[in-house]
């Protein structure tokens, strides 16, 4: 295999490997069970999701299900996830929690791309609409944490009938680090893509995902309330728990895939032209290559190149959290020359646009040459075998009239075999 075939077989594996998103059914789309699901921990509603704790629902566009808004579209799809979580009096946040297992377990030290939409649905208050016993809002984030297969059988076992606190949760799953916490912002009603890399321990296969888990000591406002403002609380079985409020999030369309460490690729390119050269072309098909700058070894940052010339080209791909070095290899071959051909003309004798003929832009010689040119009923208004002759816009030594005519071009270069044939149109305007 010479090294052409070969870079161009490794760029395609790389492709494949690193192209595949580990979340199976990330969109919350198959498996399907029922349309009215219920409130109980440890059920697979969808295909590889599980509920751990009681509150998340699924919202599928189908069932009608849409947790009482009929303006909620999933981000892609019909389906998506609602979870929720809790801010309890003391100033404890809490939170359910969403496992899926991986297609493959993470590999130790390899760089991963995590991306993920969410959507704030807002804080619903327990009390009465006029009694706003505590007006802090601690903030309200998105956690995301990975586990293996023994860590969610012990998260089901020690955790699967109340919701927990993030020292309870992460003791089992381990936390994944944004650069900037994931906020569920009031007020935003569209969907946010949220995204980050991380470096695996190794082992992890599973995903999770839950709302704030953590405790916020001393919110003065919220230890003020006293049991006699409890009572004060429309819901009962809420007041015993000592529940403020509770605040919910969308999640759909996750993707998780490792990114490689370095690429190579090739290409084949016209000797004695120029060639436009498209890195994109050469990056896997995943989001996070969409983000991609470049800076070439010569100090280019160009993503689009005219290059006339092969060779090896080092090129480092910029992204968001880490550098990625493209080796580019580019062979020469002989191409047929291209052709400019106008697709108007105007015979008004100024110099500008008067004829039509087709350029070449080659040193090779014409060994074969035909244009003819036709009117739109057929008959011929030109015919030359000389391709230094120009149509003048002149049948029968008369200027035509204004309107498209048809053109048929058939030409071929001593150095190559094959005849070209190339038809199209031009219009002709006096």
């Amino acid at each position: 295999m010479n090294r052409l075939c070969y870079c161009f077989f490794l760029m395609m594996l790389i492709h494949s490997i690193y192209a595949q998103n580990l979340v199976s059914n990330p969109d919350f789309e198959f498996g399907i069970r029922y349309c009215d699901l219920p409130n109980t921990p440890n059920e697979e509603w969808v295909e590889n999701w599980r509920n751990i704790n009681e509150r998340i629902r699924y919202q599928q566009l189908a069932c009608n299900r849409q947790y009482g808004r009929t303006d909620i579209i999933p981000q892609n799809g019909e389906a998506h996830m609602t979870l929720g979580g809790r801010l309890w009096i003391n100033g404890v946040q809490q939170s359910d929690v969403l496992v899926a297992p991986l297609t493959a377990a993470l590999q130790r030290d390899t760089l991963y791309y995590l991306e993920f939409y969410e959507r704030s649905r807002g804080i619903y208050h327990v009390s009465e609409s006029d009694f706003q016993a505590c007006n802090v809002a601690p903030p309200r984030t998105v956690e995301v944490l990975l586990g293996n297969v023994e860590d969610e059988l012990r998260l089901e076992k020690e955790f699967g009938e109340h919701l927990m606190t993030a020292a309870e949760l992460q003791t089992i799953y381990r936390k994944v680090d944004f650069s900037e916490e994931l906020r569920i912002e009031d007020g935003v009603t569209n969907w946010e893509k949220q995204s980050t890399c991380f470096r695996a321990k190794g082992g992890e296969e599973n995903i999770a995902f839950a709302a704030t888990n953590r405790a916020y000591n001393n919110i003065a406002p919220c230890l003020r309330i006293t049991d006699e403002a409890i009572d004060t609380f429309s819901a009962d079985a809420l007041t015993t728990n000592r529940i403020y409020h509770f605040f919910d999030y969308d999640i759909d369309n996750i993707q998780l895939y490792a990114i490689p460490d370095e690429l190579e690729a090739a290409d084949t390119i016209c000797r004695f032209q120029e060639n436009t050269i498209y890195l994109r072309n050469y990056l896997p098909k995943l989001s996070i290559f969409e983000q991609a700058t470049f800076q070439w070894s010569d100090g280019s940052v160009e993503e689009v190149r005219l290059l006339e010339d092969g060779g090896s080209f080092e090129i480092a791909v910029l992204l968001p959290c880490t550098i990625i070095p493209l080796t580019l290899q580019l062979e020469t071959k002989d191409c047929p020359p291209p052709v400019y051909i106008p697709n108007i003309i105007r015979p008004n004798e100024d110099g500008r646009n008067d004829t039509f003929l087709p350029k070449f832009n080659s040193f090779y010689e014409l060994v074969d040459y035909e244009l003819i040119i036709y009117d739109r009923w057929g008959n011929i208004a030109f015919q030359s075998t000389d391709p230094d002759m120009p149509w003048k816009a002149k049948s029968q030594g008369r200027v035509v009239a204004s309107g498209v005519y048809y053109w048929q071009l058939r030409y071929q270069f001593v150095r190559f075999s094959n005849q070209v044939q190339q038809a199209g149109t031009v219009t002709v305007v006096n």
